[in-house]
């Protein structure tokens, strides 16, 4: 690999808000995710909790940074024993505020990395020239009739994302009016739009909002 180990400044000329933290850990020495806040990406790296019988770390290196859209492709590397090594790929960058999205560690760059969070059928609708809106991590695409259902008014899609309008099936949510999230702009939708989340990975603190957008 050519990227250098924990040198950051491609990502920060990108605009992309990351800082490097020590990493902290106990004698686990569980991996650190990047964890997104209002204003940065905060990224733990360097050598973590160390002992004559156990020693742990991890690194950053930059894999891909899209500067014109300010986004990047990072990969995490943990050492050490118990839980030992691993690797892990993350998006990083700036989508109203900054963002961190889990991929495959298979993915090595930018353009593989957004083909995968994009689920098939939100492919599907924009071939089919559907207008697809997007906010954050939410696609909607418009359907053709109204759902069957009991409209519930105020809904959350997730931790941070709130519709207007919702009508909610077993496997399937759609929703009309506003959705807002406090780190994007409002969107109106006219008519019913089918909800679908992307296909980032939520695992451990990525799953409960530790970065997803």
């Amino acid at each position: 690999m050519d990227a250098k180990r924990n040198q950051i400044e491609e990502l920060v000329a990108a605009g992309i808000p990351v800082t490097l933290d020590d990493f902290k850990c106990g004698c686990w020495g569980k991996h650190q995710p990047p964890a997104a806040t209002d204003t940065e990406i905060v990224v733990s790296v360097g050598q973590g909790y160390r002992s004559n019988r156990h020693l742990h770390g991890q690194n950053v290196y930059i894999l891909d940074v899209d500067a014109e859209n300010r986004i990047g492709l990072i990969e995490m590397r943990k050492y050490g024993d118990l839980y030992g090594a691993g690797m892990w790929h993350y998006l990083v960058g700036v989508d109203g505020a900054p963002f961190v999205a889990q991929v495959p560690n298979t993915l090595d760059t930018l353009p593989e990395a957004l083909d995968y969070i994009t689920p098939a059928e939100v492919k599907r609708a924009i071939a089919a020239g559907k207008d697809v809106i997007r906010q954050g991590d939410w696609f909607f695409i418009p359907v053709a009739r109204a759902p069957r259902g009991d409209a519930e008014l105020n809904v959350e899609l997730d931790d941070d994302h709130l519709a207007a309008v919702c009508i909610r099936k077993k496997t399937v949510t759609y929703v009309q009016g506003a959705v807002q999230h406090s780190h994007h702009t409002p969107i109106y939708l006219d008519t019913w739009h089918k909800t679908i989340q992307n296909n980032a990975l939520r695992t451990g603190r990525l799953a409960h909002g530790g970065g997803a957008d």
